[in-house]
């Protein structure tokens, strides 16, 4: 704040030192102008007179040493005046007014006229008028040469107010070039201003700058403090009971699927400690590579010894073979040295599905772990049933049946608004993607996976996108705009002849892009970073707004909201579900606004199903909100037909 009221103080002195400056400037011009014009009237004044005198003295002298008398005298004084320069024109002129003789000729510039009356032979009189030319050249090279040094004092006043004041524009420059190029400007670079004033400017922008650092290592702390493990960097207990009951009552996304609690032998038969912080490292690290490729499959650590993973769509035949490759890959690379080699895990699996209860779904998994460590060895016991066999499809099934929708363009959209708690002058909704197996409505998050593993969720994306830009186009012409939000499957954003077709086909129409918001996950961010940056900066220079889905997830890093052009964040469900009463997680969002606020990206939330998240949520200061308490998803006929014109 010093920095800050003393900057102003130097601005301010300056400005009024060079408002003198001009006006003394001003002062001296005009100063020098009038005396200009004074010098110029004063010489051709004394110039005027000093020529007549002397050229009426000429023809006086000649009028006395005449003899005027006789015609003959009269006749050389008149020849002698035609022989002075200086007479333009002249005429005799009797006293009655009678022109006996004259000289006319050509008048060049301005003329002094002068009349002289004397008697010639009979006594009459007569009058001779004479037209004097007015000689100015020395009047006009005497104001040239005070005109030149005018211009050159001004000069010199004009520079030295230029060097005095140079650094009020270099400032101005340097200003705009921080504005601009915020994101480029290094610590060093600012450092580097010698004058006082931008010196000033470049510290209130180092503060600021290590503020934000703070801020957003606070937020990780925070964000780490309520959701990860310390150890591991896994979700933890908190973490995992948030996420999962979202899945059971997830309107949007039926899941099932199965729940597995991998309890680790602590101590070995000597009594000493195998699972020391690196085994345990090593375990995390093992589990997030062997959940990498199963869709929406989730890892977590619940406490000291025991992990627990989430796996969808899984068969109970399967179930054994998941449970063995555990075994046999935890054997290979964690446990293979170690005195427990023939028991160090038990693992307790139970079913779930949409609509279970968390506690009883955990408790049934802890039952079953407790049958399994009766068994004895590196085992396994399940409680319950998992999804049915005929519900699953393998590969080859999967592919061939994706296929025959994309083929049909069987697609169904659903529409849900936005809700924002601010006015504005635009209808928002998100687009979810349906398809029909048999009498079940399958949810994006079930089958896009799928069609990914076999290589049709690129065109499942463009069905969609070029469904809504020919919805768009006639509600275009039809004056009535909308606002649609668009999940583009990671897969797509990765497939160069995807991104060709968006690009290309948003360029034919750059009046729409504006309507269209792409949202992406955040849990894919970061592993595609590199790629993402090029394709992600090219669509926003278009129009086209990016938003982050799932926004929150503790085990993501916030740094990409610093190199992508991300305008809008949709916090996840699991920070959302609850709010009203679970202060963890009013912290963490609190903190995520404070640190989105200063970056101007807008701030939404989705999941909200409960009156009192909503009217917490109400009272932030975000944008909107989105869920079943507002609006449920609404099928958008009048869009799928457009997903038929080819």
């Amino acid at each position: 704040m010093q920095s800050t009221s003393w900057t102003f103080i130097m601005i301010k002195k300056n400005v009024k030192q060079f408002t003198f400056l001009i006006t003394a400037l001003v002062l001296v011009f005009a100063w020098v102008l009038k005396q200009l014009g004074g010098a110029e009237h004063t010489l051709h004044l004394n110039n005027e007179s000093t020529h007549q005198s002397i050229t009426l003295s000429r023809v006086s002298l000649l009028l006395n040493n005449t003899d005027i008398s006789s015609r003959q005298g009269l006749s050389d004084f008149l020849q002698q005046i035609d022989n002075i320069a200086e007479v333009i024109s002249w005429q005799l002129i009797d006293g009655n007014n009678q022109v006996l003789s004259e000289k006319q000729s050509r008048q060049n510039g301005n003329t002094f006229e002068h009349n002289l009356y004397f008697k010639s032979a009979g006594e009459k009189l007569l009058t001779l008028k004479l037209n004097i030319n007015q000689v100015r050249e020395n009047a006009a090279m005497l104001s040239f040469t005070e005109l030149i040094a005018a211009l050159v004092l001004i000069g010199i006043i004009s520079v030295l107010g230029f060097y005095r004041f140079k650094w009020l524009y270099d400032i101005e420059k340097y200003s705009q070039y921080l504005l601009t190029n915020s994101e480029q400007v290094r610590e060093t670079e600012l450092r580097r201003q010698s004058n006082p004033i931008s010196q000033s400017i470049n510290q209130l922008i180092l503060n600021n700058s290590k503020l934000m650092k703070e801020r957003l290592e606070l937020i990780e702390q925070i964000r780490k403090i309520s959701y990860v493990d310390e150890v591991t960097e896994l979700g933890n207990q908190l973490f995992f009971k948030a996420e999962f009951e979202v899945r059971l009552h997830n309107h949007d996304e039926a899941e099932s699927g199965l729940l597995m609690i991998l309890s680790f032998v602590e101590f070995d038969y000597d009594d000493e400690l195998v699972l020391t912080e690196r085994k345990l490292k090593n375990i995390a690290n093992f589990l997030r590579n062997f959940i990498h490729d199963i869709p929406n499959a989730l890892v977590a650590r619940l406490k000291d010894n025991d992990f627990v993973l989430l796996l969808p769509n899984q068969t109970r035949t399967n179930t054994d073979k998941l449970c063995k490759t555990i075994i046999e890959q935890l054997d290979k690379a964690v446990f293979d040295r170690t005195q427990i080699k023939e028991h160090f895990i038990d693992i307790g699996i139970s079913a779930y599905k949409q609509g279970f209860d968390y506690y009883k779904v955990l408790s049934e998994a802890d039952m079953a772990l407790r049958n399994s460590q009766l068994q004895g060895g590196n085992n396994w016991f399940m409680f319950g049933e998992a999804l049915a066999a005929d519900k699953v499809r393998g590969h080859l099934r999967w592919r061939s049946f994706l296929q025959r929708v994309l083929d049909k363009r069987n697609i169904q959209l659903f529409g849900q608004p936005i809700h924002y708690y601010s006015e504005r002058e635009f209808f928002h909704q998100e687009i979810f993607v349906r398809i029909e197996d048999g009498k079940e409505l399958l949810t994006a998050d079930t089958f896009l996976p799928m069609a990914n593993q076999c290589g049709l969720a690129a065109e499942f994306d463009r069905q969609v996108v070029d469904g809504v830009i020919k919805h768009c186009l006639y509600r275009e012409q039809n004056k009535q705009q909308k606002v649609f939000s668009i999940n583009l499957f990671i897969s797509s954003l990765m497939d160069e002849r995807f991104v060709g077709w968006l690009v290309g086909k948003l360029s034919s129409y750059p009046e729409l892009c504006q309507q269209f918001i792409f949202e992406i996950k955040e849990a894919h961010i970061n592993q595609n970073l590199s790629t993402l940056r090029l394709v992600m900066r090219q669509l926003a220079e278009l129009g086209v707004k990016w938003c982050v889905e799932k926004f929150g997830s503790p085990e993501e890093n916030l740094g990409y909201l610093e190199l992508l052009p991300i305008a809008m964040v949709k916090v996840d469900r699991r920070i959302i579900n609850n709010i009203h009463q679970d202060r963890d997680q009013q912290l963490l969002l609190k903190a995520l606004v404070i640190s989105l606020k200063s970056k101007k990206i807008d701030i939404f939330v989705e999941g909200v199903e409960k009156e009192d998240d909503a009217n917490y949520l109400s009272e932030l200061e975000i944008c909107g909100a989105q869920g079943y308490f507002y609006c449920e998803p609404k099928r958008l006929k009048r869009i799928e037909k457009y997903l038929k014109v080819v």
